[in-house]
Parts: C-alpha cells; sequence; structure tokens
C-alpha cells in the first residue's frame, strides 16, 4: 500500500478560512487578557439533539421586509431538489419547481417557514465557541443586528435565532462590461446552551455564473457580508470578544475515530514543529489501511481532516470535514433528514 505524503487535504474556503481566523484571535484576546496582558477588543444513541426547533417557554416569529421573487428563488435553489419538489407536492424540474411555487399565492410565508424547517439539509459551514462566565439570559435578544431576524426562542437554559440575512454581491459582467448587483437571503441559525455557542450558516453557491444574464462572463464579485463579519457582529454584540473561543473537539472526533464509526481518507494534523497533510491513494483510508499514520494523528491536534462514516447506524451524513481545533465543522453534502447534522455534532461533543 502507498500513501502520497504530498497531497493536500481539501481546504476551507477563503471565507471559512477567515472566520476560523477570527475564531483563534478571540482565544489569543482571551489568553492575553487572562494574562493581564494588553486590552485588544459515550454511546452511538444520540437520542435528541441539537432540535431543529426547542421546545421553549417563548417563541417570537418576526415578519420579515418583503423580499423578491429573484430572493426567493435563489433561497430555495439552496435546498434538494428532492425536498422542495415533495414539500411543495409539485411533478417538475427543480427550476420549473422553483418557478411554480415562487408565483402561488401566500410563496414568502411558505418559502419562508419551508426554508425555516428545513434549514439543516441545506450546505452548511458551522462553528462552535466555548463560553466563560456567560449563560443564554445574557446574550441580546438580536446578536447579529442586521436585517432579517426572523425567529427567535428562549427557554430556561437556552436561546436560538434564525436570520435571513441580506447579503448583495456587487458584480461586474462582460460582453459588455456592466455593473449589476444580485440580491440574497442567507440562513443563520444562532443556538446558545449551557456554555457553548454554535452558529451554523447556510453555504451560498460557490458559483454566480448560473444566475447572470445570457451567461455573460463574471469579471468580478463583492459580498456585502460574509461569515468572517457575521461572526464578529455576534461575538461584539454579545459581549463575547473576551469571554468566548473556538470550542476544541479534537477528544470527540478521535472517540469516534477510535470505534470505527469514521474513517478519514485526507488528515491534516500539528506536529511539533510543523503542519503535517496526507492523503490516502484511491479507496485507502488511515486507519483502516495505515495503522502506523493513524497512530500518529492519535497523538496530535487534528486540522483540516476530511471524514466518511463508516459505523452501520449512521447520523445520515456521509462525509464532511472538522477543523477541530478551531471548532468548525463543513458539510457540502445534503444530508438525509433535518436531524442528520445535529445529532453528529452532538454525538462528537458528547464524547469531548
Amino acid at each position: 500500500m502507498t500513501r502520497n505524503p504530498a497531497s493536500v487535504v481539501e481546504q476551507p474556503s477563503g471565507q471559512a478560512r477567515h472566520s476560523i481566523a477570527l475564531a483563534h484571535h478571540v482565544f489569543q484576546v482571551h489568553q492575553r487578557r487572562a494574562e493581564g496582558v494588553g486590552q485588544a477588543p459515550q454511546g452511538p444513541d444520540v437520542g435528541d439533539r441539537l432540535p431543529v426547533l426547542v421546545a421553549c417557554a417563548k417563541l417570537r416569529t418576526m415578519p420579515p421586509s418583503p423580499a423578491t421573487s429573484a430572493q426567493l428563488r435563489r433561497l430555495l435553489d439552496l435546498f434538494p431538489a428532492s425536498v422542495i419538489t415533495e414539500h411543495f407536492e409539485v411533478d417538475a424540474t427543480k427550476d420549473d419547481a422553483i418557478a411554480e411555487i415562487v408565483d402561488s399565492d401566500e410563496a414568502e410565508a411558505t418559502i419562508f417557514q419551508f426554508a425555516r424547517a428545513n434549514h439543516w439539509l441545506t450546505h452548511q459551514h458551522v462553528y462552535l465557541f466555548e463560553l466563560q462566565r456567560i449563560s443564554p439570559a445574557d446574550l441580546p435578544d438580536d446578536p447579529v443586528g442586521l436585517p432579517l431576524l426572523y425567529e427567535s426562542n428562549t427557554g430556561r437554559a437556552r436561546r436560538s435565532w434564525f436570520y435571513f440575512l441580506e447579503v448583495q454581491y456587487n458584480i461586474v459582467i462582460d460582453n459588455p462590461l456592466a455593473h449589476e448587483t444580485m440580491d440574497f437571503l442567507w440562513p443563520l441559525f444562532i443556538d446558545c446552551r449551557e456554555n457553548r455557542l454554535l452558529l451554523s450558516f447556510t453555504i451560498l453557491q460557490t458559483s454566480l455564473r448560473p444566475y447572470l444574464p445570457d451567461a455573460r462572463p463574471l469579471v468580478r464579485s463583492e459580498r456585502s457580508l460574509n461569515e468572517n463579519r457575521a461572526i464578529g457582529l455576534v461575538l461584539d454584540n454579545s459581549d463575547l470578544l473576551d469571554r468566548s473561543r473556538p470550542l476544541d473537539f479534537n477528544a470527540g472526533i478521535k472517540a469516534l475515530w477510535d470505534a470505527d464509526m469514521i474513517d478519514a481518507p485526507t488528515v491534516q494534523y500539528k506536529r511539533e514543529l510543523a503542519t503535517a497533510t496526507e492523503a490516502m491513494d484511491e479507496e485507502f483510508l488511515v486507519k483502516r489501511d495505515d495503522p502506523d499514520l493513524y497512530n500518529r494523528t492519535r497523538e496530535s491536534p487534528l486540522l483540516n481532516t476530511l471524514f466518511y462514516w463508516r459505523g452501520e447506524d449512521g447520523p445520515g451524513i456521509e462525509k464532511f470535514t472538522v477543523d477541530p481545533s478551531q471548532g468548525f465543522f463543513r458539510f457540502r453534502r445534503f444530508s438525509d433528514s433535518v436531524d442528520a447534522v445535529p445529532n453528529l455534532i452532538e454525538a462528537i461533543l458528547e464524547r469531548n
């Protein structure tokens, strides 16, 4: 069996890496303040985990400002075609189904309800923070402070918020050269309980080309709001800059790996003086096929690593990427159910 140590693990997008860098900065700020330096701003059955809608003492649903037909179409496009056609009982292709739904009566309300209920079925970037000296009740009513806060839940020991954030792309297209704007609604779920904060961003389309008129070439695009800024707003508005740090879940992910519930075709880990990245050839997996490499990673912090689910009773997720040292998950495949991603996250945290 051969292995190519020079192969590179799938890296987070620039936007995701910037967000992780912010999380790392928060940790450094916490450490410096703690040291008085500077003043810078257990089993496979996971049960009831991070449910999409929590039974809380108080639930508020705020009607967002009117959305355009284009925003609604782009919002629906974030979801799997099968989920859209089944939910709305439309027998058509994805594009035709979306057009029919957007043109229907009460389209805005029903689309927002659908998007909220099925948020965990989208592609996701999830960030976890460990909170210190703070409880959910201490957080503000609107942690982001931007339109559109759609729903908030308040309970005794847990609070959550759901947003359709307004994002605008300023783009330059060619043939002929022109400047355009393109508006999106960007789902964000925030959950705070006990000593941790979770932020779940739907990944917006990686390419704007399908939305360009007449498939004209895209020269440049700039985005009004990204994950880095949104995370910064939440931490700043919630007074968490010096009371939070990325939640390290190395122990939890390694416990699943040790139990043969997951395995990795690629792994990135921290050595004493360097960062090592190794990718297995063909269909090989680290633990199953290279015990020496697996043993080396057990003693080191994992960084950006791709995992496949291998356990018999899976959560409904085939593959996912984590940076456990930075509290980061990436889900670039649609999951089988709205519970799949929350259940996987909780299974890891239970073992952490």
